[in-house]
């Protein structure tokens, strides 16, 4: 085990150097004022971090979303130790089309799960980051990945992540929230922005997630939509769906349903990798809902759409945000585990 982890401290710190060389070779006190400012060390990388970029720093981190559920991009799932001794990631959920596990991360994750007596499952659903995306139609198989991989075994991390940790794996832990912890959009939204400043659904994405929490709740109007997140915002991508059209709760009929999840118990097999090739573009994204911009007619509740309050947990009991007594996490450490034969 110690020649694991001396191994995945060696390439850590290589990777990590990598993506800080371009700062790390520059002077910072003889071109910035607060290079000698006030620091602090990371918790996750242990690294000296000035005070003031603290909350940029961590942004280059994923997020714990809850103290098993990770949030993040690319640059964390190509980080061993990221996914390793740093999150003790079990199960992967990557959404992006574009992004790929590599083979070396495979091995160093496999092997360090299996000295730890837990498997490591890796699915791949491609959903691109466009207006046309449906995610409607494969948000169930996503949900219930990440659901069957922590009701199995509360040691089970996971770790959900798309390019930049933004868009795609930030909706799907919306739809997460909203069905296994029972928050409704808006307060689901609000967790996970507190969590993940830079989490920012692109419009269409929160628009098709209003549709879910309608018919999740049995409700006629949903607590969030695209219009009130980005009223006011000045977007670069001006190709804006036109008014959408059908009732809230009939969303557009789904393709084919969701293939049934088998997630590897027996950490001594070969690691489980689903991966899901089809890419499902939303064919009448433009015209299959109703009017978002319909559903909501009063002035946001103060500070909204950053502001959570009881209320808008839909089954009317109010709860805390996350349910730690409930989701503790049992690692061992390096001293506790035994060799294998």
């Amino acid at each position: 085990m110690s020649a694991l982890f001396n191994k995945i401290e060696a390439v850590g710190k290589k990777k990590d150097l990598e993506e800080a060389k371009e700062i790390e070779d520059i002077d910072m006190s003889q071109i910035d004022p607060s290079a000698a400012g006030e620091k602090v060390v990371c918790p996750r990388c242990k690294k000296d971090v000035l005070k003031d970029h603290f909350d940029s720093h961590m942004t280059a981190h994923s997020s714990e979303i809850l103290p098993w559920l990770f949030l993040g991009g690319k640059r964390n799932l190509e980080n061993d130790q990221e996914i390793t001794v740093r999150t003790n990631i079990t199960h992967v959920l990557n959404l992006a089309q574009e992004v790929n596990l590599k083979a070396d991360i495979k091995e160093i994750a496999t092997e360090y799960n299996r000295e730890r007596d837990l498997p490591f499952v890796y699915k791949k659903l491609n959903f691109g980051d466009t207006p046309d995306q449906d995610i409607l139609s494969e948000l169930e198989s996503a949900i219930e990945f990440i659901h069957e991989a922590h009701s199995s075994n509360e040691r089970h991390n996971v770790l959900v992540n798309c390019v930049q940790g933004i868009s795609r794996s930030a909706s799907v832990v919306l739809a997460y929230l909203m069905k296994y912890e029972r928050m409704s959009l808006r307060a689901a939204y609000d967790h996970v922005r507190e969590r993940r400043a830079v989490a920012d659904p692109r419009k269409e994405f929160l628009d098709q997630l209003a549709v879910f929490e309608c018919k999740l709740f049995d409700v006629d109007k949903p607590t969030l939509t695209g219009a009130i997140v980005f009223e006011g915002r000045n977007l670069l991508n001006v190709d804006d769906a036109t008014p959408l059209s059908q009732p809230c709760r009939e969303p557009p009929s789904t393709s084919a349903p969701a293939k049934e999840q088998i997630v590897t118990a027996d950490p001594q097999a070969e690691s489980t990798f689903i991966e899901d090739i089809s890419n499902k573009p939303a064919r009448a994204a433009a015209t299959s809902y109703e009017s978002v911009s319909d559903w909501y007619t009063d002035e946001n509740p103060a500070d909204s759409p950053t502001k959570t309050t009881s209320e808008w947990y839909l089954d009317g009991k109010p709860r805390p945000s996350t349910r730690t007594s409930q989701t503790e996490v049992h690692v061992m450490d390096e001293a506790t585990v035994q060799p294998q034969s």
